[in-house]
């Protein structure tokens, strides 16, 4: 009962600091503001106008909305010059990933979520708990693999199914 309090409380502190939303950061020094005391926080670097910003942009609305652990925020790069130089941001969309005001990691452009527009929410959460910016829960669906193998199903089904695509039974085997 306790426990719940606390993460209730927890929360609430969090919304209270902006979690659960995404919202653009108008001014650049803000950047520095919005990252403090946070144990995780999430920055996409954007411009407008960018096709692949706005489908990584409506990807990051939803999981600000579930992952409230996380404060989720954007900051125009062409109104952050001092910030794009600072934090070598060259490719745009990029993500600055955050843990204890240290950014632990980036995810530039959108090679790592199949490199096209169409990719899924779950392949950007997936990508996202793998440097623990997000918690993983259990039955999000997310695919935990890294990003270079996920697509990779070299091979599908087992020795469950051998019997129906070889069209008999192991009965006869050799190997009793």
């Amino acid at each position: 009962m306790a426990e719940m309090k606390k993460q209730q409380e927890k929360k609430a502190e969090w919304i209270q600091r902006g979690h659960g939303e995404y919202n653009e950061v108008p001014v650049e020094k803000d950047f520095f503001k919005e990252i403090k005391k946070e144990e995780r926080a999430l920055c996409h670097f954007f411009r407008s106008n960018n096709r692949a910003c706005d489908v990584l942009d409506q990807h990051l609305q939803v999981l600000a909305k579930k992952h409230i652990e996380t404060k989720f925020f954007k900051v125009n790069a062409e109104k952050a010059p001092y910030l794009v130089e600072k934090l070598n941001v060259a490719i745009l969309p990029s993500l600055a990933l955050i843990r204890n005001e240290k950014v632990v990691a980036w995810v530039v452009g959108l090679d790592e979520l199949g490199g096209s527009y169409d990719f899924k929410t779950e392949w950007l959460a997936a990508r996202l708990a793998q440097d623990q910016i997000i918690h993983w829960q259990q039955g999000d669906g997310y695919d935990r693999r890294p990003a270079e193998h996920r697509n990779n199903n070299i091979r599908r089904g087992g020795f469950e199914n051998i019997d129906n695509e070889m069209g008999g039974s192991d009965e006869d085997s050799d190997f009793d």
